[in-house]
């Protein structure tokens, strides 16, 4: 048998015969491939023989079997050669066209390692979803340099014609091996050998399938039998039949089956249960298939009258189920929900009933508040207006007050001794404090009577600045304070009432002042986007961050004891605030305690026309502007 010319043995006749045969009896896919490699090793003599075959997409060849003769090489072989549209291939372009294809001795390693090796495709019948075989030209390039393709003495179309790729076998030629004749030994084998193996692995791949389905199918029906709602499918034309459900999980066989037990009692019982569940869901279905839920009332066999939600899906048919093969089931137990339903509609009511009630209360206290603001906004009015008007009444005695004080101080009436001076001086410096306390009272009041009018003018801003801080000047030498007057070297201009920002000015000084005990107080003036900037900065006791907002309300002192160092009434920066309103002005403040103060207050600049050299002078704003 075997031909002493090529070293190879014959795969012809009764031979070849036995190897189909013991192919197709092989008991599984993995054994006709091993059967089919030790075959072809044998007839070949060659070092290894691996058969790969395409997975479905033809991206991969995945190996079946192999048998090699180099044991050192075992573990070197690769499960899965992944196609590359770029790198040369030549198992690929064996498998996909059909063509052997045989390295020469110049050929890079590949996939497989380096050496002489022989790519035999091996064919399967060609179906109608099989993919045809590539073209010779095609498989060449993919193969790439180092590869030739073996022709067949039969020819290539005879190897072709009817057939797809399935797979190759890779075979690695002992020394001196010619290609062609390993060619012509097993082509007509591989041939014969392809549909066999192609059987095999299409009928492994079923049983694989169809184990998946029944482990599929237990794993779905355990999963429907521990549904706590039944389930059943029935007959599309309705249901009880002769034929019964087709399908049900557990606990639709306790409603709607036949008991099986020994207890004649308690088994009749149960059966009269059970025609009746039968009933009531025939007549449910009567009504023909929906997909809206109805309400269904049932008895349960081990007691009870759960109340179900039943969803009626025609399967395969139409919409009303009429001509459908099966109608799904699914009776969802709302018995629970229906309760929680009810039991929510009462607390429900009962807490609508009580936000009324809530909300007529709210409404009588809205009611009673609004009164109560309106008699508060009209006595803070009365009191406005109050003292506004007796501005007149106060302040004249105290004005007569220290008026006489200041003559009898200067001997007008008369000389005075020692004792008399000072006590003339007490009670001058009293009626000039209680003075200020007037003012300021009657100040706020008239602003919260809307009775302080503005006049608006252009003012130059050196010398309202300068006239400003003379008073504060004068006090902050007097305490050993420094004093710093800081004005820009162009003239700049502000439209504002001149008399009120002196006052603003005079409050933030004054205070600079009372709360410096040393270093001393700085006014500097910039302008600033559209607006003039006045800044006056001490370095005093400071405020703390949360008490920047409450330094401006209405009689607030920070230290509120009875024995606080510093005095005054605590309406300065409240005055300062609301007259910088007035004034379309702001202010702000940044403090750090024991490093100092920074009031600033930001005017409007005037837009009207230029500032000549300062002069002190306050201008009002022409009416209109002067002729051409």
């Amino acid at each position: 048998m075997a031909d002493q010319a090529n070293g190879l043995a014959t795969l012809t006749g009764e031979r070849l015969e036995a190897f189909l045969a013991e192919l197709a009896a092989a008991p599984g896919a993995a054994a006709a491939a091993r059967c089919l490699t030790d075959t072809f090793a044998a007839a070949t003599g060659a070092r290894r023989v691996l058969l790969y075959v395409l997975d479905e997409g033809e991206t991969a060849l995945r190996l079946a079997a192999g048998t090699s003769r180099d044991t050192a090489a075992d573990g070197r072989v690769p499960e899965h050669v992944v196609r590359d549209g770029d790198a040369p291939q030549p198992l690929f372009a064996a498998a996909l066209s059909l063509v052997p294809f045989a390295s020469n001795s110049d050929a890079p390693p590949f996939a497989l390692g380096a050496g002489a090796w022989l790519a035999v495709p091996l064919p399967q019948p060609q179906l109608q979803w099989s993919s045809p075989p590539a073209a010779k030209a095609v498989a060449i390039e993919r193969a790439g340099p180092g590869w030739r393709p073996v022709t067949p003495s039969h020819g290539e179309r005879r190897g072709r014609v009817g057939l797809a790729p399935l797979g190759v076998a890779a075979i690695q030629l002992a020394n001196g091996t010619d290609p062609q004749a390993v060619v012509e030994t097993l082509l007509p084998a591989a041939a014969l050998a392809g549909p066999i193996l192609s059987r095999g692995l299409a009928v492994e791949q079923y049983r694989d399938a169809a184990e998946r389905l029944d482990r599929q199918r237990d794993l779905l029906t355990e999963l429907i039998d521990s549904l706590p709602d039944p389930v059943l499918l029935v007959p599309a034309g309705g249901w009880p039949t002769s034929r019964g459900a087709l399908a049900q999980n557990r606990r639709a066989t306790r409603l709607f089956d036949e008991p099986g037990s020994s207890d004649i009692a308690h088994d009749a019982a149960h059966r009269r249960i059970v025609e009746a569940n039968r009933r009531a869901l025939g007549d449910a279905l009567a009504q023909g298939a929906t997909r809206v839920a109805r309400e269904l009332a049932l008895r349960d066999p081990d007691g009870g009258a759960p109340l179900f939600e039943l969803c009626d899906h025609p399967l395969h048919g139409t919409r009303d189920g009429r001509r459908g093969d099966a109608r799904l089931l699914v009776l969802r137990d709302v018995t629970a929900l229906r309760g929680a339903s009810a039991e929510l509609e009462r607390l429900n009511a009962d807490l609508e009933a009580r936000v009324r009630a809530a909300t007529a209360d709210l409404a009588e206290q809205n009611t009673q508040l609004q009164w109560q603001s309106q008699e508060l906004e009209r006595a803070n009015r009365l009191k406005s207006e109050f003292l506004a008007s007796m501005s007149h009444e106060l302040r004249t005695p105290i004005n007569a007050l220290i008026g006489y004080t200041a003559l009898l101080r200067d001997h007008v009436y008369g000389d005075l001794t020692p004792k008399q001076e000072d006590g003339l001086r007490r009670i001058h410096t009293s009626a000039e404090h209680l003075l200020a306390v007037i003012n300021d009272i009657l100040d706020l009041a008239r602003i919260e009577a809307g009775k302080m009018p503005v006049y608006m003018e252009r003012v130059s801003v050196g010398p309202l600045l300068r006239e400003a801080t003379m008073s504060a000047e004068m006090q902050a030498r007097a305490k050993g304070l420094e004093f710093h007057l800081e004005l820009p070297a162009e003239p700049i201009a502000i439209r504002t009432d001149p008399e009120k920002l002196r006052q603003v000015l005079g409050n933030l000084l004054s205070n600079a002042v009372k709360f410096t005990a040393r270093g001393g107080v700085t006014v500097r003036a910039e302008p600033k986007g559209g607006r003039v900037r006045i800044e006056v900065a001490d370095t005093g006791i400071g405020i703390r961050t949360e008490d920047l907002e409450a330094i401006w309300e209405d009689f607030r002192q920070l230290d509120q004891s009875r024995t606080r160092e510093y005095g005054g009434t605590g309406l300065g920066l409240s005055i300062v605030r609301k007259l910088a309103e007035r004034l379309d002005a702001t202010v702000s403040v940044r403090s750090e305690p024991e490093v100092g103060s920074v009031f600033a207050v930001s005017v409007p600049a005037a837009q009207d026309e230029a500032v000549g050299a300062p002069d002190g002078a306050v201008r009002p704003l022409p009416a209109s502007p002067p002729a051409a």
